[in-house]
């Protein structure tokens, strides 16, 4: 596969070992996400990024389904739960992103899975992309905070040279590093 596409001057590539370390939680059959760039700050084409990961996934198979010959809507969320995981790891590890840099690394790996949660998501199909091999991006887009509660606007586009998919993803991140008892 072609390396991620990047800028020298926003791309921050994400180390491997770490990558594998935020994929843990998921099954072998499931790791899509192969590697993995963070982007700071707006880019010209991207305006409204707060922060964001660019990342190369591979589907060979599905766990689910007979191949469908497309992507669908559950690799959608899988991929982007990934790509967000990755992305809000590496603003953590890094103090990347202010909303985010009381947490540590270890806090991060403990509730990973129990305080990040989907609020909302919505996705649409513009064109039908197989899932092999392409690319997607998760970027913040918004941010605020509440007590103990981060709520964090995103945005989330995967696509190939003949296919694209797009969706907007509200994430709620319970903040119990801070406010634990």
């Amino acid at each position: 596969m072609p390396a991620i596409p990047s800028s020298p001057d926003t791309n921050h590539p994400v180390d491997p070992v770490f990558l594998q370390s935020v994929l843990v939680p998921y099954r072998d059959c499931c790791k899509y996400l192969q590697q993995a760039a963070v982007e700071i700050g707006p880019t010209s084409d991207k305006p409204r990024s707060l922060v964001a990961a660019i990342g190369e996934f591979g589907i060979t198979e599905s766990w689910y389904i007979a191949d469908t010959g497309h992507f669908n809507a559950i690799e959608f969320n899988l991929c982007y739960n990934q790509l967000a995981y990755v992305l809000l790891g590496q603003c953590i590890t890094a103090q990347l992103f202010e909303p985010l840099n009381h947490w540590t690394a270890a806090q991060f790996s403990q509730y990973q899975l129990s305080n990040f949660l989907i609020a909302r998501f919505s996705s649409a199909f513009r064109r039908p992309m197989g899932a092999r091999q392409f690319y997607g991006r998760v970027a913040v887009v918004a941010a605020s905070r509440r007590r103990n509660l981060v709520m964090l606007k995103t945005e989330a586009e995967f696509w190939t040279d003949s296919g694209r998919s797009e969706g907007e993803v509200t994430l709620a991140i319970l903040d119990a590093p801070e406010y634990m008892v």
